[in-house]
Order: structure tokens, then C-alpha cells, then sequence
């Protein structure tokens, strides 16, 4: 029983990890997220941050959005360009004094931009048609020719609803320069504070940062039952030195 118990509050935790996960995701994608709680928890529920002005201006001066055959699909292999795109960007943030040093996206938007013709085309001008390449091997070129790294993260989670969901979501391309972003902050839990005024008597462990663990046992019928809080937001410091381009 103690084991299902510890198992069970490990399993909370991970879950409290994970939304701060998917705040900071949300935030290198979107400056904003939305977390909605189960309609079957009888009210609804959201926690959600705009961290753009009411003007949109990191959406208008930080992200690039696509549109139809420049988008990284294998459809748009002939049009597309991604070695260009990304250039452009990274070009407008060291206009803006940023220097981008590295890349993120999925796999999903990986092979996405490795399947442009444009890569091989740049690689070997003349007998493109004729070479093959890895996609390790186009990824490195396109890493030494931009002079950043391409990261691919792949991590996911299941959402309130169980369906499974992309920490980075498929078509997006992050650029971000070295150093930290910005910060999570923990706050005090209503149980926290509770525990402290002497009104539960319910037993309480803070883990990691500031994610709490209630634990309470009754004894007619005897139930133990584990509960995790966390008042969690993250800062988004170097939001105008982080750029997007929505790719597909």
C-alpha cells in the first residue's frame, strides 16, 4: 500500500512538472498559453497568460508565418526554402542586436525542411539530381551554413482531454539565443498556507521548487489520499530576443 501511495505522489508530481513544461513551450511558441481543466470536474477552469502586448508586437515583429508552396512540407519540396527563410530571421534579429544561436522543432518539422530541394540544390549546385544525402548530412550542412545548432525535441504529454500533445508543436521553428529565457516561479499553495495557520492537519511536503504534497489519511473507512498543488508561472525575460517562423 505505501508503495502505491509513493507511486501515486511521484506520478502527481510529474504531472505538476509537466504544466510547467507546457507553459514555457507555449511561451517560446505563442508568448501566451491556455490550460483548461475536464469539463467533468463540474466548473470549467482555465489558467491562461498573454505575455504579448495589446498591440500584438511580438507577433508582428518576431514571428513568420508561411503561406502556400513556401511552406516545409514534402509536398512543397521544389518551392520551399528553409535555408533562406531561417536566414532572414536570423538576420532581422542581429539587425535587432540578437544573435541567434540555436534552433528548435520537431521531427515532424525537420523532415519537413530536409525534404527541400533547395538543400540538396546548395549542397552540390550542379549535380543535385543526382546525389544522395542523409538527413543527418543535410542537417549538418544547414547547421554550418546558418552557424547555429538545430536541436529536435520530441518530448510529449497527454492533456486534460487524454489525447497526446507536442511540447513543440509541429510546423513551429524556435530561434533563441544562448543563455537563459526566463524563470518558473512557485508561489505558496492555499495548502501551504493552511498547514502554516494550523487549520490542516493533513500532512504536507513541499518537492523541488515549490510543488506541494498533501497527504491525509481517515481512519472509518481507512483512505489515504494524496493530493498535489502548485502555484507555478513562468517569466518570459528574453521574450523580444526570441523569433518564430511558423513553417507549416
Amino acid at each position: 500500500i505505501l508503495t502505491h501511495i509513493y507511486d501515486d505522489a511521484a506520478q502527481l508530481v510529474s504531472g505538476a512538472e509537466v504544466q510547467a513544461e507546457r507553459m514555457r513551450w507555449a511561451l517560446m511558441q505563442d508568448a501566451a498559453f491556455t490550460i483548461t481543466a475536464n469539463e467533468d470536474t463540474g466548473r470549467t477552469v482555465e489558467y491562461a497568460y498573454d505575455y504579448d502586448d495589446s498591440d500584438d508586437t511580438w507577433a508582428t515583429n518576431n514571428k513568420t508565418t508561411l503561406t502556400s508552396t513556401d511552406t516545409w512540407t514534402v509536398a512543397n519540396a521544389a518551392t520551399s526554402n528553409p535555408l533562406e527563410d531561417i536566414d532572414s530571421v536570423i538576420a532581422t534579429a542581429a539587425n535587432n542586436g540578437v544573435i541567434i544561436s540555436e534552433i528548435l522543432m520537431n521531427s515532424s518539422t525537420l523532415a519537413g525542411m530536409l525534404a527541400s530541394a533547395s538543400i540538396m540544390k546548395a549542397i552540390n549546385p550542379v549535380g543535385a539530381t543526382n546525389m544522395f544525402a542523409t538527413k543527418e548530412m543535410k542537417k549538418t550542412y544547414a547547421e554550418d551554413m546558418l552557424g547555429v545548432k538545430i536541436t529536435v525535441y520530441d518530448k510529449q504529454f497527454v492533456d486534460e482531454s487524454g489525447t497526446q500533445a507536442k511540447f513543440l508543436k509541429d510546423g513551429y521553428v524556435v530561434l533563441v539565443p544562448a543563455g537563459k529565457l526566463g524563470n518558473t516561479y512557485f508561489g505558496t499553495t492555499p495548502a501551504e498556507y493552511d498547514k502554516m495557520a494550523g487549520i490542516s492537519k493533513a500532512d504536507l511536503t513541499v518537492v523541488g521548487s515549490g510543488i506541494a504534497v498533501i497527504t491525509e489519511t481517515k481512519d472509518v473507512p481507512t483512505t489515504t489520499t494524496v493530493t498535489v498543488a502548485a502555484e507555478m508561472l513562468p517569466s518570459f525575460e528574453a521574450i523580444e530576443s526570441v523569433y518564430v517562423i511558423k513553417a507549416a
